[in-house]
């Protein structure tokens, strides 16, 4: 309830259906993975997570102040903060949890898999891939030039290029 700032959660405990502990005043979006929730207060720059912890339900020690956009995988989320550049990630490192090595400057844009993200820079034509292989954390040798547009399934991605109508 937006209005009060509760909630009602149910269901499996380990995985979100427990949340008598999250405080949801100021609370402007929910986000979930596969095991565990973000509600996340865009305009206090924090954040409260819960569930499983391999899913992202331990967001402690996430800098939500900036914050513009919350993505998830199934078991990972990524705070994004477009003005500076940066993002934070945290869940499971295998489904996109652990992204110190990418550079996130000028990212127009993030895609998610069901195991992986896409941080794509429009402008320069580029993107970084991170995450479980399987599920398109890695896009070496794709060419990123040209592409207006992409896509996700479960365990892949596609990058369009309008213009020419290729992928």
């Amino acid at each position: 309830k937006r209005d009060s700032g509760t909630a009602a959660c149910w269901g499996d405990w380990g995985t979100g259906g427990l949340c008598s502990d999250v405080d949801f005043h100021g609370t402007t979006e929910i986000y979930s993975s596969d095991g565990a929730f973000v509600a996340f207060k865009k305009d206090l720059g924090t954040a409260a997570c819960w569930g499983s912890w391999s899913s992202g339900g331990n967001c402690l020690g996430v800098d939500f102040s900036g914050t513009t956009e919350i993505f998830s995988s199934d078991g990972a989320f990524v705070a994004f903060k477009r003005d500076s550049g940066t993002a934070a990630c945290w869940g499971d490192w295998g489904t996109g949890g652990l992204c110190s090595d990418v550079d996130f400057h000028g990212t127009t844009e993030i895609y998610s898999s069901d195991g992986a993200f896409v941080a794509f820079k429009k402008d320069l034509g580029t993107a970084a891939c991170w995450g479980s292989w399987s599920s398109g954390g890695n896009c070496l040798g794709v060419d990123f030039s040209g592409t207006t547009e992409i896509f996700s399934s479960d365990g892949a991605f596609v990058a369009f290029k309008r213009d020419s109508g290729t992928a």
